[in-house]
C-alpha cells in the first residue's frame, strides 16, 4: 500500500540547520509520519532527489480526505476558523519525536 499524499495549502519557509526550507501552496509530497499535532514529516523530489523535511501540519492537509477538484483552502473545512488558527500552532516549540 502507497504512503498517502499531503497538499500545502500556504506557502511556508523555515531555517533548519542552516537550509533554507520552503514550499509553495498546491505543493504534494508523501506523508511519511504524523511525527506530532504540530509537525509531519514528509518527503519531496526535487530534480529527482528525494528530501525529507517537516512540514507544520496545520499548513497541509491528506489529498484522500478532500475532492480531487479541491484547489482553494477551505478553512471550515479544514476545521480552523481562522489562518492564525493555524498559525497559533506554529508559535510553539518544535519537538520532533522519532
Amino acid at each position: 500500500m502507497s504512503k498517502p499524499k499531503v497538499k500545502a495549502f500556504y506557502n511556508y519557509s523555515y531555517n533548519y540547520e542552516g537550509k533554507k526550507i520552503r514550499f509553495k501552496r498546491g505543493d504534494e509530497f508523501q506523508l511519511l509520519t504524523k511525527s506530532n499535532v504540530d509537525w509531519w514529516l514528509v518527503r519531496r523530489y526535487i530534480d529527482g532527489s528525494a528530501q525529507d523535511i517537516y512540514v507544520p501540519a496545520a499548513y497541509v492537509k491528506e489529498v484522500n480526505n478532500f475532492p480531487r477538484n479541491f484547489n482553494t483552502p477551505n478553512l471550515t473545512y479544514m476545521n480552523l476558523d481562522k489562518r492564525v488558527d493555524s498559525e497559533s500552532h506554529l508559535a510553539k516549540p518544535i519537538h520532533f519525536h522519532g
